[in-house]
């Protein structure tokens, strides 16, 4: 009996519907799923070793000490004592503070005239251009001119203030010194009011009968050279005992005799003129505080009165002081 298409269809949906309605049933196959959640395991205990029980050593010998000699103790050494710090005196630090100063300036100077010689150098190189140097170009040969001028004022200021920055410090140490031969102020006043009067007429004398500059040069090296040139100028017979000797180098040595027995307070008498002497006395004269360190060469004006015995002798009375 066949069965038409329909009709299959509907067994089929017959069918469908009937499985649809019956309780889902697990398959034989399958086992069911334990949902419960597992208890824990316990781990392993690890198996405990028996402790071992360690063995008693013998007691070791002791070793005899040897007794070591105790180390000399450390003797005190100057490192460990160092010596007080000398007090250096008013006057000490005071020269101190102007060595300091006057080697800077020194180093300062000697940096100038560097600079001095490189523009004396490159305005010697460019004397003398003229527009034509430039191919008659203007601007060129402005800034030219410009230049040579900038460089000319530079050289000149360099100079101009060199020479007053030795002034200056040749004035502050020439006050030191003065402050460090004379305690009072009176002395100072005395000193200074004799410069004042008489250094240059001694100065001018002092050139001409020391050329080479030998006394200046001494008492340059003298801290206390106001205490000497103090003397020489107001005692001849201190100044002939100098003079003694023309030789330059004898006559330092008698200078430097002189200074040393002034200045530890036992002046030695002045000797007997020569017959040298006589003939070409010493004439005193210094500058209004007399430049040490500088040789100052100045020709006498013709007018001025012939330097003898004679005109010594006047001078003496005409100045009590010397």
């Amino acid at each position: 009996m066949s069965i038409s298409t329909e009709q299959a269809e509907k067994m089929i949906d017959e069918k469908m519907a009937r499985e649809a309605e019956k309780p889902a049933q697990p398959e034989a196959s399958e086992k069911p799923v334990d949902q419960s959640t597992p208890e824990p395991k316990e781990e392993p205990k690890p198996e405990t070793k028996q402790e071992e029980v360690p063995q008693q050593k013998e007691p070791e010998k002791e070793e005899p000490k040897v007794e070591t000699p105790e180390k000399d103790e450390k003797k005190p050494s100057d490192e460990d004592n160092p010596k007080p710090k000398r007090k250096y005196t008013h006057e000490e630090r005071v020269a101190h503070a102007f060595s300091i100063e006057k080697q800077k300036r020194k180093e300062q100077h000697a940096k100038d005239r560097a600079r001095i010689k490189e523009l004396e150098d490159e305005l010697a190189r460019v004397k003398g251009l003229r527009l034509s140097d430039f191919d008659n170009n203007v601007d060129n040969y402005t800034d030219y001119r410009l230049k040579e001028r900038e460089m000319q004022d530079e050289v000149k200021f360099t100079k101009e203030r060199m020479e007053r920055e030795e002034s200056e410090e040749l004035a502050r140490e020439t006050e030191r010194r003065v402050n460090l031969s004379f305690p009072t102020e009176e002395e100072r006043d005395d000193y200074n009011d004799l410069i004042r009067t008489n250094g240059k007429q001694f100065l001018e004398a002092l050139n001409e009968v020391d050329p080479n500059g030998v006394v200046l040069d001494y008492l340059n090296s003298v801290d206390k050279y106001p205490i000497v040139l103090q003397k020489l100028m107001t005692d001849m017979d201190a100044l002939k005992h100098v003079f003694r000797d023309k030789d330059p180098v004898m006559l330092r040595l008698n200078l430097h005799q002189f200074t040393k027995e002034l200045l530890e307070g036992t002046p030695k008498k002045a000797d007997a003129p020569t017959q040298t002497e006589q003939s070409t006395p010493p004439k005193p004269e210094v500058k209004p505080m007399p430049v040490i360190g500088k040789q100052v060469t100045t020709s006498s004006a013709p007018a001025e009165p012939v330097h003898d015995r004679n005109y010594w002798n006047n001078y003496l009375r005409q100045h009590p002081r010397g």
